[in-house]
């Protein structure tokens, strides 16, 4: 059952990482900006390599050495991002807030649910994104 739920998670990543690499290239971010940005990436290109680590029989390596350090750097570069966002006054405003709390709300989903369910803010951050680009 966790596996086959861990490779659901593969598709939904890498979908939220272009769309966020889709909003950096429209964005053309300068300064602090530019490197909270290369870091949400970068965290976010990491996570999706692990996500490959379901379809393989190495899952617990992936998960130590990709995923755990992947999801760490991605609450705290989208959470920096965040707020350099609201204050750059980025919109939608409410996508910004989604990554600024993000890692607050590692908390509040932990004690609910399960860990791999952390990257739900960054998926509706990234979805509203996307939604208000193609429109």
């Amino acid at each position: 059952m966790y596996l086959s739920y861990g490779k659901v998670w593969l598709p939904i990543v890498i979908t939220f990482t272009l769309c966020a690499f889709v909003a950096y290239t429209l964005r053309r971010p300068a300064g602090i900006e530019r490197w909270a940005w290369r870091s949400m990436l970068a965290a976010y290109v990491l996570s999706s390599i692990a996500g490959l680590g379901y379809y393989t029989p190495w899952l617990d390596v992936f998960f130590v050495f990709l995923m755990v350090p992947g999801l760490l750097l991605s609450l705290a570069a989208s959470s920096v991002l965040g707020v350099l966002l609201l204050r750059r006054r980025f919109r939608p405003t409410s996508a910004a807030w989604l990554l600024t709390l993000s890692f607050p709300m590692l908390f509040l989903i932990t004690l609910f649910t399960s860990l791999g369910n952390v990257m739900l803010p960054f998926i509706w951050a990234w979805a509203i994104v996307g939604r208000r680009i193609s429109c």
